[in-house]
């Protein structure tokens, strides 16, 4: 059965976590849950579809990645660990977690999905006060490419939460984001998350062998940005309709069988 790809040392940390009793709490079991739902559970494509919006069946068969690194932009910036990642990816070199676009795939698309359980967005990231931790993840969505500067003709950010952080949108510092930048509109605001990016006061990479900065504004163009809810793929899944992850404390056979399904690919 497929994995998502990421180190021993990554589900290593999975396990550990589960040994508590407090792990229905803590954010990367939830995610690598994901991660692996996206893997086996999707067999006729609809799941990855809610993330896509594809009209088309998109299968991404063994290409499912859990805290993937893509390239930094910037000098002084390590890589971004990009919760879970989906698509037209290949591994980066050498690296165990670092990703690349790979151009040889027929769907040309890349999925980047932030998954935020009880934490919240950092409002800013190391060296750069002007920068949050959905613009870092964006843009590193939109500067992704191939060995040739070869780049993906369709890009999906996704917010991942828990369903009553976005009925109540505002209990998070990343809401007043989403809501910036349009993700339930009919047409994003390009406009704010270009100047979002815009601020940034690191300096860009200019002599890295095959990848240079492309323009921003035409990749906002390939960009789309939704917000899905962790009920809305795992209820249907575990036949939980009225599923709220935030309070599964007294399900203990909801918790027993999430538990035994995350072992089970760690």
């Amino acid at each position: 059965m497929p994995k998502p790809n990421c180190s021993q040392e990554q589900k290593d940390e999975i396990r550990k976590t589960l040994q508590s009793t407090e792990w229905i709490y803590e954010e990367k079991p939830w995610n690598y849950l994901i991660a692996n739902i996206l893997l086996n559970d999707d067999l006729d494509g609809n799941i990855v579809n809610q993330f896509i919006n594809s009209p088309d069946t998109v299968r991404i068969e063994t290409n499912v990645w859990f805290e993937a690194q893509p390239f930094t932009p910037y000098l002084n910036e390590g890589n971004t660990c990009v919760d879970i990642a989906f698509g037209s990816l290949i591994r980066r070199g050498v690296t165990i977690s670092g990703i690349d676009y790979n151009p040889l795939d027929q769907h040309g698309l890349i999925t980047f999905i932030e998954g935020k359980f009880f934490s919240d967005v950092s409002k800013d990231v190391s060296y750069d006060p002007f920068r949050n931790q959905i613009d870092r993840t964006i843009e590193n969505l939109l500067v992704i490419q191939g060995g040739n500067h070869d780049l993906p003709k369709k890009l999906y950010f996704v917010l991942l939460t828990p369903k009553v952080f976005k009925e109540n949108r505002l209990l998070r510092l990343y809401g007043y984001r989403m809501n910036e930048y349009g993700f339930d509109l009919a047409e994003m605001n390009s406009s704010a998350i270009y100047n979002s990016i815009s601020n940034s006061r690191l300096i860009r990479r200019t002599n890295s062998p095959n990848w240079v900065y492309p323009n921003i504004r035409e990749r906002l163009t390939h960009l789309k940005i939704k917000w899905l809810t962790y009920e809305q793929i795992i209820g249907p899944i575990f036949n939980r309709p009225n599923l709220d992850v935030t309070n599964i404390a007294s399900d203990n056979d909801l918790i027993s069988r999430l538990h035994q399904y995350i072992i089970r690919y760690c």
